[in-house]
């Protein structure tokens, strides 16, 4: 399982049928969701990337997580 960022990068709001598709993602969980333009998936790599291939206007990269500075 893999925890991928999704980000609408088109103009306005981002698609209410695109956000409902990336939600009903068989074997895919939401983990947050910010203001419709980023949601944050864990699940399967291949599957939120092919799911994200064809939204135009949404691309996708995996978490990046950072330690606090000490």
């Amino acid at each position: 399982m893999a925890r991928m960022v999704l980000y609408f990068r088109g103009p306005g709001a981002a698609p209410i049928a695109a956000l409902a598709q990336l939600r009903a993602l068989p074997g895919i969980r939401v983990v947050e969701e910010t203001a419709g333009r980023l949601i944050l998936l864990d699940g399967p790599e291949a599957t939120i990337r092919a799911a994200a291939a064809g939204l135009p206007g949404w691309s996708v990269a995996p978490e990046t997580r950072y330690a606090p500075p000490e």
